[in-house]
């Protein structure tokens, strides 16, 4: 059974499924020495008709894959950009490859580090990957500034030479860049986020009073769950923007290693800025280090698009202690480990 093909979207890009229409321009930039100069050598038509299909059949396959990149202001082709699986053995953490190659006149505006981008938010999020690699012959300056421009982080000790590729060829050595979920969360707080677990009566009255004006009293009603807050299986989560409150998420704690999102709640100012993502990724990831292995919750209507993107999917809420659900609630879940 096929997946569903993933469609990515940044400001000026678009990564998508390939087309018939694409190899001309595909064949184009592979033929090109400046864009090849770090491959063994420049392909042939038929070598990129070949490479045009099986990353389409990845993509088929999967969901996910190197995709096609066109420019959303004029549709013109100008690459490919995504994730693949290694197509050669090797002793490294991850076997999910971040890959990019662009027409050389589209190089020097940013394209590759805009489409990288998007692929790792992909593959974290969606896929839930720990880390994502790349790599590169060591004389790449351009590709190693891209890897490094989107947090990617390189060790000596990781270099190697490649299999696919002679003793003595001067592109053997290669480098490898790494970037790992929890890295690549952290990364997301450039604008001064961060969460903290609530510990202090300070903390815990803050979430009381923002998660009542924010979610209770939208509904009308008193919150009936403040006893929550005493209770070792209920973990509260709050998210500040600088010294500002805008986010809160409740988490219980269940029986066999999973664990249920309660509330997830965001300022209505800040809304649609990626701040609840941020705040869902930051969660999952204290559960994940704390042994959890799945994730459920129930799904407002309105929400499901939410969930989806971050890769949730249905699965059976099971709630251990028997609560009913609101029938128009859809019950997603998400793997941790």
């Amino acid at each position: 059974m096929k997946n569903a093909m993933s469609i990515l979207k940044t400001k000026r890009l678009i990564l998508r499924p390939w087309k018939e229409a694409d190899l001309a321009p595909f064949a184009a930039l592979n033929a090109d020495p400046k864009v090849m100069e770090y491959f063994p050598s420049i392909l042939t038509k038929e070598q990129s008709e070949a490479t045009l299909k099986s990353s389409q059949a990845h993509i088929e396959k999967y969901g996910w894959g190197k995709w096609a990149v066109t420019l959303i202001e004029t549709g013109e082709f100008i690459g490919r950009i995504g994730l693949e699986e290694l197509d050669f053995q090797a002793n490294f953490s991850s076997n999910i490859e971040l890959g990019y190659r662009l027409a050389f006149e589209h190089w020097g505006k940013g394209y590759a580090s805009e489409g990288a981008n998007a692929a790792l938010k992909y593959g974290f999020n969606y896929l839930n990957l720990n880390e994502i690699i790349a790599f590169t012959p060591v004389q790449n300056m351009l590709s190693r500034a891209v890897m490094k421009r989107i947090g990617m982080h390189h060790d000596s000790k990781d270099d190697f030479d490649h299999p696919k590729l002679l003793e003595g060829h001067p592109l053997r050595r290669y480098v490898l860049y790494r970037i790992s979920q929890k890295e690549w969360v952290a990364q997301q707080s450039d604008e001064g986020l961060t969460v903290r677990k609530c510990k202090t009566a300070e903390e815990i009255k803050a979430a009381i009073e923002f998660r009542q004006k924010h979610f209770f009293d939208e509904r009308g009603i008193q919150d009936p769950y403040v006893w929550t807050f005493g209770h070792e299986s209920h973990h509260h989560f709050t998210l500040k923007k600088g010294n500002n409150l805008i986010g809160y998420a409740h988490i219980q704690y269940w029986p066999n290693h999973r664990a249920a999102l309660r509330i997830i709640v965001i300022n209505q100012k800040q809304k649609r800025k990626g701040y609840g993502s941020y705040l869902m990724q930051y969660c999952e990831q204290v559960l994940k280090e704390e042994g959890i292995q799945t994730l459920h919750t129930e799904a407002h209507p309105t929400a499901l698009k939410f969930y989806e993107h971050l890769g949730y999917s249905k699965m059976p809420f099971d709630d251990p202690e028997g609560h009913p659900s609101d029938k128009q609630d859809t019950p997603l879940g998400k793997k941790l480990l």
